[in-house]
């Protein structure tokens, strides 16, 4: 099943680091700017994690500006 929320940044576990990314800082800089982004794309498994399976440079760009959550839609079927 697939949902779409809006998740508190602290609660998705990243499997690698991107903060120190140059596409991160460029998202970040656009962020800033007022471009849109799509929602990223999480799963949870079934203790309810939830695990980025697109967007992780987009959810460090949002830690890079601060932010603490974010839109995603997050498919529920995956363990």
């Amino acid at each position: 099943m697939r949902t779409f929320e809006t998740v508190r940044l602290d609660d998705i576990v990243e499997r690698s680091d991107a903060s120190n990314d140059a596409l991160s800082a460029s998202y970040a800089a656009s962020m800033r700017a007022g471009d849109k982004f799509p929602p990223v794309n999480l799963s949870r498994n079934q203790h309810g994690v939830l695990a980025v399976c697109d967007g992780r440079h987009r959810i460090a760009a949002m830690r890079l500006l601060g932010l603490t959550s974010c839109a995603a839609v997050i498919d529920s079927n995956r363990d």
